[in-house]
């Protein structure tokens, strides 16, 4: 990957501009996402307006402290990068996530679609976090779950908000079955359209991979991407007695990603989640639900403290998490601000990325006159009329 010679990114929208600048449409089209008009995810960003911070004078303090408890790891920001497909948009992006994590001290959550495998992702030292969608049924997903174990993995992600979504009203790329002849005169022109993306590849022999070894299994040793998403499509979908089941045969951490009701929040902890995230994909699954941020004061008040909450949608800077915090989550989880990151100038990207935010978050825990992240609550920032808060009338879990 060329790298730009430029000072660090100072912003979240500065790694985006880079990474638009490098990547072809079709690749950048693929990261940026959101379904059908792109409400949700507009609405993830556009909500954190809604949430005004409460500056407080002669109360900044030197020492902060940022350290929190993230899916099972101890971690030197109250964060985990979130798992995300397409990461073969980079060589070996996966690779240089987690060696950058594991210099910073930050959890990298690995989607299932990872190309590559988890075992080399902790031989780097990092604390990953694999991903797990429900596919193939309870027979391979148990073989699944034990090729994790066997890899290192102590912490995983059952994300359950996905539901094959159509219809975006812009362009989607198709993926290729493998890539040839047809693929290559159909994707050359974009991929030549931006040779400092392309000739890394070109150095290195070798296309982005389209085969997702973390689903391997003993029917499949190397599933490509297509192979593995029309099994997906026929597999029926979960209920909340299979998670329970999926509980009983993992012993390691075991989060639950795509809360965005009370009640389902509730559910996922009576299962035996030990963490749940607020997460509506990124608005990559149903448009028009409400964004994360808006949802999350009334899990909180459900969940009553019995487990811990993340949090997913429109982190950008240090200040989104300090809202996010205060409004009722643990810790967060960003997921295209890494991919951008990565794309946009590898594992050098990521450690940008963790700095800027690192900073960000520092100053505004200062601005707010609070010395730990432990310390926020709602009594830190203040809601203006257009933010629409999800009711939070209901009862507190208790957990079984």
């Amino acid at each position: 990957m060329f790298v730009e010679k430029r000072r660090a990114f100072e912003s979240v929208a500065a790694i985006r501009a880079a990474t638009e600048r490098l990547l072809p449409r079709p690749a950048m089209s693929l990261l940026n996402g959101g379904n059908q008009a792109g409400n949700t995810a507009s609405a993830n960003t556009e909500i954190f307006s809604d949430v005004l911070l409460r500056s407080r004078l002669c109360q900044a303090h030197h020492q902060i402290s940022t350290s929190a408890q993230v899916a099972g790891f101890s971690a030197s920001l109250p964060l985990m990068f979130a798992p995300v497909a397409a990461q073969g948009l980079a060589p070996g992006a996966e690779l240089l996530q987690a060696r950058a994590c594991a210099a910073g001290g930050v959890p990298l959550g690995v989607s299932n679609f990872a190309s590559v495998p988890w075992n080399d992702l902790t031989e780097v030292g990092a604390n990953i976090v694999a991903q797990f969608y429900w596919v193939d049924g309870r027979e391979r997903m148990a073989e699944r779950l034990a090729r994790a174990s066997a890899a290192g993995i102590t912490s995983i992600i059952l994300t359950l908000d996905w539901t094959f979504p159509a219809g975006r009203d812009w362009d989607t790329p198709a993926i290729p079955k493998a890539l040839g002849w047809q693929e290559a005169l159909e994707w050359g022109p974009a991929a030549l359209s931006r040779p400092s993306w392309f000739l890394p590849f070109v150095a290195k022999r070798a296309m982005p991979p389209l085969r997702v070894p973390n689903f391997a299994d003993s029917r499949d040793a190397s599933p490509t991407f297509p192979n593995v998403m029309s099994r997906w499509r026929g597999t029926a979908y979960p209920r909340w007695e299979d998670v329970a089941w999926l509980r009983k045969q993992w012993e390691g951490h075991l989060t639950v990603k795509g809360i965005l009701e009370p009640a389902d929040a509730v559910a996922a902890v009576r299962t035996g989640a030990d963490a749940i995230v607020v997460s509506n994909h990124g608005g990559n699954d149903m448009d028009s639900v409400a964004p994360s941020l808006a949802a999350l004061p009334a899990v909180a008040t459900a969940v009553g403290g019995k487990v811990p909450i993340m949090f997913d949608g429109g982190i950008r800077r240090g200040a989104d998490v300090v809202k996010a915090l205060a409004l009722g989550a643990d810790t967060v989880l960003l997921g295209r601000a890494a991919a951008w990151a990565t794309a946009a100038r590898g594992q050098r990207g990521m450690s940008e990325l963790m700095s800027l935010l690192d900073r960000d978050l520092r100053q505004t825990l200062r601005s707010i006159g609070v010395s730990s992240i432990a310390e926020l609550s709602s009594d830190h920032v203040r809601k203006t009329p257009a933010f629409t808060g999800l009711s939070n009338a209901f009862s507190p879990c208790r957990r079984s």
